[in-house]
């Protein structure tokens, strides 16, 4: 069986480009950490931090949000693009779009590898659930915004630019829980909600409005 490009072991450095709220934030932080101080030379990450404080000596630290532009100038800089292996892994827009970018700049597409893990929704599950405008508290703020049919309440604040923690988009990782003040919601794409959530919270990934007064409170 042939081998795949990067199972070759002919790529003597890897970049990880991470994108988190905060370095508080950040998963796996001391052990990214730890590879870093471990292969100076081989292993390098470019931190992108929606909130964080951005110290501009500090050039591996990027304010705002993973985007496919600010992707490639790193791996431009980072050395000869075409001639990389990629490994994408986040929300199928991202994914997607810098996916497309690559092509576009010629890195082969056996190159470009990614991991699915969206929520295979069913169809049927909409038939009660209709286009609606929710608010969410988010550090003291309230933000009222419309959720389109088909999208969760987490990918609709998104849209509207609000800075919600979210990861898997899946129910897994509980960071995008929040506590629902008003109104309903419906669970689309789990079956049962994590044991760990409190019987009034939600989690936003997985949440579609069923009425017109819902409320959530979202507390880091």
């Amino acid at each position: 069986m042939q081998k795949q490009p990067w199972q070759k072991n002919e790529h003597d450095h890897i970049t990880l480009v991470y994108g988190n709220r905060s370095f508080e934030t950040t998963i796996f932080s001391d052990e990214i950490a730890a590879l870093e101080h471990e292969y100076p030379d081989k292993f390098s990450v470019w931190h992108f931090h929606t909130r964080a404080f951005v110290d501009e000596f500090d050039p591996y630290v990027v304010q705002g949000r993973i985007d496919p532009e600010k992707v490639l100038k790193v791996m431009k800089d980072e050395g000869d693009i075409k001639n990389t292996v990629h490994f994408i892994c986040g929300p199928v827009g991202l994914k997607e779009s810098v996916k497309i970018e690559l092509l576009n700049i010629n890195v082969p597409s056996a190159n470009v590898f990614s991991e699915d893990f969206e929520v295979t929704r069913d169809p049927k599950a909409f038939e009660d659930v209709f286009t609606q405008n929710v608010s969410l508290i988010v550090n003291n703020q309230n933000s009222e915004f419309e959720v389109a049919k088909g999208k969760s309440i987490l990918e609709a604040g998104l849209d509207a630019m609000l800075d919600l923690s979210y990861s898997c988009q899946t129910g897994s990782c509980l960071l995008c829980r929040g506590t629902l003040l008003n109104g309903s919601v419906k669970i689309i794409g789990i079956e049962t909600q994590p044991a760990e959530l409190l019987p009034n919270e939600c989690l936003l990934c997985c949440s579609f409005p069923q009425t017109d007064d819902v409320k959530i409170l979202v507390d880091y």
